[in-house]
């Protein structure tokens, strides 16, 4: 089975439209496919993730991640080693115009990019990358497309774990999955490059030069279309599309504004032409987390920190992992339309505070926003009359 697109995975995706002839509801796989020589995300939504191109509005937030090996029992879960800055992730997202939309139509480019770092993690090497584009006509999303980089090496044991974090070979290379997907409300299509990658990358734009030429110059190792017909889904969304969805359905809530329903709590994305359900099964304010940042300056005083438990679910509805994050909920207008599921999808995004998951049951990774920079400090000479 394929693994899901989330914050916990860094699955990604894009592609193009659905060839007439196949059957409705239907995949049609294939191995040696012709990939398109450019990605989706740039011949469909050019400029999106290009900081010379104006946005409308950016915000972007980066991340250290920490890593602990448990020994799982029944009742629980002891922890037996324990790594600090095994990594970076960052969160990015850009509002564009859509040129001759006018300003109801908006271009919003997510990306979510994570890398390890060897010198702390020398054979627990990874790294993702996932960018979104999705186009956002009255408040309603239109189209998705995406690209993206995961490796799909996998620490088989606990034991394997805890070499990892000590001993692992920082020079060795990786195998990725390079994803090529667009999401439309009639129709999906994928492929997927894999490639064999060595390296150090701290942004996402350097990933993306190493693997961009790369994948121009293979064939796909698997493609396929899907036709929603039936519709399995509503709303043409990745999953970044349906968490920001999702978080903003959530602050709603928290507001007052939507009541809290099991079926506002659930959103379905595609993620390699396979139905994913978002389910959020837990909200609650975290005091202890809002101390500790209003300290650290990530937040100010009277803001409330909110915890978000969510579960990845497949199209039958058997979990396939879950996850926690921490963030804060912003009310929002008074009377601000929202869509079916309480949610504004064209509202500035909400990013998180933190994150958690464990993508093994003796592996936990803990994700922490980066505090501000101090401000310099003056010193006593500064501080003397007449100076």
């Amino acid at each position: 089975m394929r693994k899901p697109g989330c914050l916990a995975v860094l699955t990604l995706a894009a592609g193009m439209l659905a060839p007439p002839f196949l059957r409705a509801g239907s995949a049609q796989p294939g191995r040696g496919w012709d990939v398109p020589r450019v990605p989706a995300i740039e011949s469909l939504a050019p400029g999106a993730f290009d900081q010379g191109v104006r946005a409308r509005a950016e915000a972007h937030e980066t991340y250290r991640v920490d890593a602990r090996v448990r020994l799982p029992l029944l009742l629980g879960s002891v922890p037996l080693a324990d790594r600090t800055g095994v990594g970076v992730a960052s969160v990015r997202v850009r509002d564009l115009a859509v040129p001759g939309g006018g300003e109801t139509a908006t271009l919003r480019a997510y990306e979510f990019f994570a890398a390890s770092n060897p010198a702390r993690a020398r054979g627990l090497n990874r790294l993702g990358l996932i960018r979104e584009a999705v186009w956002i006509v009255d408040r309603v999303p239109r189209r998705t497309v995406q690209f993206g980089v995961i490796s799909t090496d996998r620490a088989a044991s606990r034991a394997e774990a805890e070499r990892s974090l000590d001993d692992g070979d920082p020079a060795r290379t990786q195998t990725v999955s390079v994803i090529d997907a667009v999401i439309t409300p009639g129709a999906t299509r994928s492929a997927v490059v894999r490639l064999s990658v060595g390296g150090l990358w701290r942004r996402a734009d350097d990933l993306y030069a190493e693997v961009r030429p790369r994948w121009e110059a293979e064939q796909a190792d698997d493609a396929g279309t899907v036709v929603n017909d039936p519709p399995r889904y509503r709303r043409p969304v990745g999953f970044l599309g349906a968490l920001q969805a999702s978080l903003r359905q959530a602050a709603a809530a928290a507001s007052g504004r939507t009541a809290r329903t099991a079926r506002t709590a659930r959103h379905r994305y595609v993620h390699d032409n396979e139905l994913y359900v978002l389910a959020r099964r837990g909200r609650g304010t975290d005091t202890g987390r809002g101390r500790t940042y209003r300290e650290e300056g990530l937040i100010g005083a009277g803001e409330v920190v909110h915890r978000l438990d969510y579960r990845i679910l497949n199209a039958s509805g058997r979990e396939i992992e879950s996850f926690r994050l921490w963030t804060l909920l912003p009310p929002g207008a008074a009377g601000a339309r929202v869509d079916a599921a309480g949610a504004r999808v064209d509202d500035a995004p909400i990013l998180p505070l933190a994150f958690e998951f464990r993508p093994r049951k003796y592996l936990e990774l803990r994700a922490r926003r980066m505090p501000p920079p101090a401000a310099p400090g003056l010193s006593a000479s500064a501080l003397a009359p007449g100076q």
